[in-house]
């Protein structure tokens, strides 16, 4: 234990930089010893004002939750686009880099079986 923190753990990741489709994760801190996260750019403004929060800027970036596996671009389907992106994605040798949507046989990699399977998806 230090300055009275209890370790619990990771409970995510963030991303360094910003990748297309990650938004920013803002940190906020309270004299009381509070560290708040949100992506709500509201939220922080609230936080200032009315209850006495420090920002400390953007800690990182995350991509917002999946809804549609296979949608890479995150227009709400999944099509012609979504193959060329991780095509892309594959030849540029960005695939070590978290990309929401792409992972579609649970191996938690973007690999060439992704690409068929979003291909099938797509050809159905």
């Amino acid at each position: 234990m230090v300055l009275g923190y209890i370790d619990e753990g990771a409970c995510g990741h963030l991303l360094t930089g910003c990748f297309p489709g990650a938004i920013p994760v803002f940190r906020l801190y309270h004299a009381k010893g509070d560290h708040h996260y949100t992506t709500d750019r509201a939220e922080v403004g609230t936080a200032v004002l009315q209850f006495g929060y420090i920002s400390e800027g953007i800690a990182g970036y995350a991509y917002p939750p999946v809804t549609l596996p296979g949608d890479l671009t995150g227009e709400g389907e999944v099509n012609r686009t979504d193959v060329s992106r991780l095509r892309q994605v594959l030849a540029g040798g960005l695939w070590d880099q978290p990309w929401p949507g792409g992972e579609l046989d649970g191996d938690g990699r973007l690999t060439a079986v992704d690409l068929l399977r979003l291909e099938l998806l797509v050809n159905d």
